[in-house]
């Protein structure tokens, strides 16, 4: 079984494609969706959803489980997702899978996709809260020390590189078949999360234009 889990924070509309791509192509699984205050701006509360979900999970993650730990403003591409998935797993040394970028994140796998095996999952009791030390480029952001705390363990962080984007988004790939997209800065270009002032800005006006162009062609590829 696959469980999702994902910690929303505004994004309504992405959250609807997430929820019907999740649907269409992964298979048999259950999702799980917290939802963090609109005016959070803390960015250690995305880890600490994590971990309380952990600590007081609503479904049982069983050691044979896969837990995937998603961002809303993130869409299954294809049926290989879950083949690819299926097969990194299949490997026992591999104890995480999922977003690689090595030029942005070193060894680690980034926690907008983010798959990790559920005796893992289970065992390890460490935070997916960000590395509160400025000086660490290695293991940073949500998830980062989680990551290397798994690998201390002799288990793989096995990532997979970023390829061509999608819809203008980041995307993750599988020889030619797109597996995920992620929008990226989904919180920035969120209309109901900005100021009017905001919203005038060039910067994220583009944002707000490349959310809207990622939503058409999501629906569009999720309702072909």
């Amino acid at each position: 079984m696959v469980h999702f889990l994902i910690v929303q924070l505004g994004s309504q509309d992405l959250m609807e494609v997430a929820l019907a791509s999740i649907d269409r192509y992964a298979g048999d699984c259950n999702v799980d969706v917290v939802k963090l205050p609109d005016a959070t701006t803390d960015p250690g509360a995305h880890g600490r959803a994590i971990d309380h979900w952990r600590r007081f999970q609503q479904v049982a993650v069983l050691d044979r489980d896969i837990v995937v730990i998603m961002d809303p403003d993130v869409i299954l591409l294809s049926e290989q997702w879950r083949v690819s998935l299926d097969l990194a797993f299949a490997d026992r040394t591999v104890g995480v899978w999922g977003a690689g970028n090595t030029q942005r994140w070193g060894p680690r796998v980034h926690a907008h996709m983010m798959a990790i095996r559920g005796g893992t999952f289970n065992t390890l009791e460490r935070s997916f809260t960000p590395c509160l030390d400025l000086r660490e480029q290695t293991w940073r952001d949500t998830g980062g020390l989680y990551c290397m705390w798994v690998a201390s363990t002799g288990q793989e962080v096995r990532p997979v590189e970023q390829g061509p984007n999608w819809s203008s988004a980041a995307a993750w790939w599988d020889g030619d078949i797109p597996l995920w997209a992620h929008l990226g800065g989904g919180s920035h270009s969120d209309v109901s999360r900005l100021t009017w002032q905001q919203r005038l800005s060039p910067w994220r006006y583009k944002e707000i234009k490349k959310r809207r162009q990622f939503l058409a062609d999501a629906r569009k590829l999720l309702t072909s």
